[in-house]
């Protein structure tokens, strides 16, 4: 992103009242060991890394809109926790 980064964007999106409940998602080209737990460490509801499989994008975004509590199963691209 040219003018801040994308956790930079987070806390402007947080720290301002119209975000209210919306869920805030990082999606990135750097899937990199250790990203996805800095990103939900730094606040974001979701990660997402490419490459992204269309069919199921959609559907997890969707449960972040939904505002259901659909748990990614292990080594899917969501940042909430894994369903055991």
């Amino acid at each position: 992103m040219p003018v801040m980064d994308g956790y930079e964007a987070l806390t402007a999106i947080r720290d301002s009242d119209e975000a209210g409940a919306c869920p805030i998602l990082a999606l990135t080209a750097f899937g990199e060991v250790g990203e996805r737990e800095k990103a939900v460490a730094a606040g974001f509801d979701g990660f997402f890394s490419t490459p992204i499989t269309p069919e199921t994008f959609m559907d997890q975004l969707e449960a972040f809109l939904d505002g259901e509590d659909r748990r990614a199963p292990t080594g899917a691209s969501s940042a909430r926790p894994a369903a055991g």
